[in-house]
C-alpha cells in the first residue's frame, strides 16, 4: 500500500555568506521544502532535489512524489532567481554554480533539527549539474568567462532572452571574470553518496573534474532533447564519470516533456520517477526504506 503524501514543510532561510541577486545588501534567500518521514529515525535516506532553470520545486513532482511515496525524506530547493515560485533574476539563470551551494545549505538547515541518514542528490537540467557538483563536478571557468565576455556564443534562454546582456550591463568585466573563477570552485558535499540526473546540463562543465567523482551516478537523456542533447550535455558525463550508468529515456522524449505543460509526455515523467526510486533504493542502504 502506498504512503499518503503529506504537504511539505516550507521555510525560507537566509545564507549570510552570499548576497541576494535583487538586493546586494541582503543575504541570499533559500526556500526549502522538506517532506520529513520520521525526524527521530536517522536511518531514513534523504534525497536533495534541484529543479531546472525557470522551474520550481512544484514542477519536480514527477520525481519528488514517487520518492516520498516510497519512504524517502526529500529536501528540495526553489533556487533564488530561477524559480517560478520565488521569481526570476538574470543571475539565477546564468550563475548555475550557486545551486550546488543551495543544496549544501538546505542539507545544513535540515541537519540542525535531526541527524541525517544516507544522502543522495537528484536534479533536472541545470539541477542535474548541481547534483553532480555536490560530488565533484565543476564548471569550466574558461567557458564561463568566455560566455560572460562575449568570446563564446551563448544560446538565448526562452524564459529570459536578454539575460546575458543584462548581466554584462550590471557587472564590470573584472567582476565577471572573478565570477567565472568562482564558478569553478569545489562544491563537494561529503554527505552525498549517489547522484541521479535527468537531462543534465554538461556543455559548460570541466570534463576533467568528472573523472574525480567516486560515487554511483545514473544519467538519463531524451533522444529528442534540443536543450541539453546527448552530444553536448549528457556525453561529458558518460565519457568521464567512472562507472556511470547512462540510458536514453526514449527517442522522442524532449526537454519540455518534464515541464508542467499540457503537451508533456506523462509516461516519460512517470518512468523517471520510478527510475529515481530504484536508483536510490539501490545506492542508499537498500532495504532500509519502506513505503509499504
Amino acid at each position: 500500500m502506498s504512503v499518503e503524501l503529506a504537504s511539505p514543510q516550507v521555510t525560507v532561510h537566509f545564507d549570510e555568506s552570499r548576497r541576494s541577486f535583487a538586493d546586494p545588501t541582503a543575504a541570499r534567500p533559500v526556500r526549502v521544502s522538506v517532506w520529513d518521514r520520521d525526524a527521530s529515525d536517522p536511518s531514513i535516506p534523504t534525497v536533495v532535489v534541484s529543479h531546472g532553470a525557470g522551474g520550481s520545486v512544484g514542477a519536480m513532482d514527477w520525481m519528488i512524489d514517487p520518492l516520498v511515496s516510497d519512504g524517502f525524506q526529500v529536501v528540495a530547493v526553489d533556487h533564488h532567481g530561477a524559480s517560478t515560485t520565488v521569481g526570476y533574476e538574470p543571475e539565477g539563470f546564468i550563475f548555475p554554480w550557486e545551486r550546488a551551494r543551495d543544496l549544501r545549505f538546505a542539507l545544513d538547515v535540515v541537519a540542525r533539527d535531526r541527524q541525517l541518514g544516507p544522502v543522495g542528490a537528484a536534479g533536472f537540467s541545470a539541477g542535474a549539474y548541481a547534483a553532480a557538483a555536490t560530488v565533484g563536478a565543476r564548471l569550466d571557468r574558461r567557458i564561463i568567462g568566455g560566455i560572460f565576455t562575449g568570446r563564446i556564443p551563448f544560446a538565448k534562454i526562452p524564459e529570459y532572452p536578454r539575460v546575458l546582456e543584462i548581466v554584462q550591463e550590471k557587472y564590470t568585466r573584472p567582476q565577471l571574470l572573478e565570477l567565472a573563477a568562482d564558478s569553478a570552485s569545489d562544491m563537494v558535499d561529503p554527505r552525498v553518496r549517489s547522484v541521479f540526473q535527468v537531462a543534465p546540463l554538461g556543455s559548460i562543465v570541466d570534463a576533467a573534474s568528472l573523472a574525480t567523482i567516486r560515487v554511483p551516478v545514473e544519467s538519463w537523456w531524451g533522444g529528442a532533447d534540443r536543450v541539453t542533447p546527448l552530444a553536448t550535455d549528457a556525453r561529458p558525463y558518460l565519457d568521464r564519470v567512472p562507472g556511470i550508468v547512462g540510458r536514453e529515456i526514449g527517442p522522442r522524449v524532449r526537454h519540455q516533456d518534464f515541464f508542467p505543460i499540457r503537451s508533456a509526455d506523462a509516461d516519460a515523467r512517470a518512468r523517471m520517477g520510478e527510475a529515481a526510486v530504484r536508483f536510490f533504493r539501490q545506492t542508499l542502504t537498500e532495504g532500509q526504506v519502506s513505503g509499504r
